[in-house]
């Protein structure tokens, strides 16, 4: 049984704050500060044994009498350990509660096999997970959100990203003052002008060996670089930030094959875990896909 769960991101700034950790070194701010973030977004697995609605979890006893639950960052550091359970992904809000819950485990291990990186509940228990938006008021209706975004066309934010500027607050500026679109791809397209759509896969574009979300500022960008088998969406950057972390990639392509403008995951992380999105009228964008 395959997960296809992937963490490298993780696994690389884990390897690195076990490496201080090792040698007895304070950690830096700014990596103790990426390890949380990053740590927020993981999907880690869990050698769980499923029976009807039940889950139990395997649990590693050490001489030291402690008790820990194992994780894995991925299918081959789960090999590894040949466990008798299935592999199961949760993310990181499931294993806070379920330590919140055990009154003996003492933490979990990551990657026992190699890094045997050790996550205690202290940590986890005393980590802030940014709370989901609520929103008041009516969502716009697809009809109307669709006329909108035929018409959009982010000057201002099209002039910056041709600039190839890196600076990071005028790029946070631009991304709360734009109106900005993203690709999916849909099983069953029809003729439609939108259509509902819940698991649409998000178009990805392959780098080398990395693999980026594409974001657009205009319909007509979109139509001069993606094939007739997409629909678009209003981006609702939130989520396809969190969308981009949670699933490993290495960052967003603003434009791709026009102006090529690359937001990399360190900067989408900072920008996760302090900048929040509130049009909340658009909120429903990600369930709706509409005809190019």
């Amino acid at each position: 049984m395959k997960t296809n769960v992937t963490n490298n991101h993780f696994k690389s700034i884990m390897q690195d704050v076990g490496n201080f950790l090792k040698h007895g070194n304070e950690l830096p701010y700014d990596l103790m500060k990426d390890f949380a973030g990053e740590l927020k977004y993981t999907n880690l697995i869990m050698p769980a044994n499923i029976t009807d609605e039940n889950l139990g979890f395997e649990e590693v006893f050490f001489e030291t009498g402690m008790s820990m639950m194992p994780l894995f960052t991925d299918d081959d550091e789960f090999l590894k350990h040949e466990s008798y359970f299935d592999p199961v992904p949760f993310e990181l809000v499931f294993y806070i509660e379920l330590i919140k819950s055990s009154q003996r485990s003492d933490g979990f291990i990551v990657n026992m096999e190699s890094e045997n990186f050790f996550l205690s509940r202290n940590l986890l228990t005393g980590l802030k997970l940014s709370k989901k938006a609520v929103y008041e008021g009516d969502a716009v209706e697809p009809g109307e959100a669709l006329k909108v975004a035929k018409t959009v066309t982010n000057d201002s934010f099209t002039g910056f990203i041709k600039t190839g500027s890196n600076d990071y607050d005028e790029l946070v500026g631009h991304l709360k003052n734009s109106f900005l679109l993203n690709v999916v791809y849909v099983e069953n397209p029809n003729d439609l002008d939108y259509i509902s759509c819940i698991d649409a896969n998000l178009a990805v574009q392959s780098v080398g060996r990395e693999k980026y979300g594409l974001l657009f500022t205009s319909l007509k960008n979109i139509a001069e670089t993606t094939d007739e088998k997409c629909m678009f969406q209003i981006a609702n950057l939130n989520e396809f930030f969190e969308f981009i972390l949670r699933n490993d990639m290495d960052g967003i392509i603003v434009n791709p094959g026009i102006d090529d403008y690359y937001i990399h995951r360190n900067n989408i992380l900072r920008i996760a875990r302090s900048v929040t999105f509130t049009d909340a009228i658009y909120r429903n964008a990600s369930y709706v896909a509409f005809k190019l």
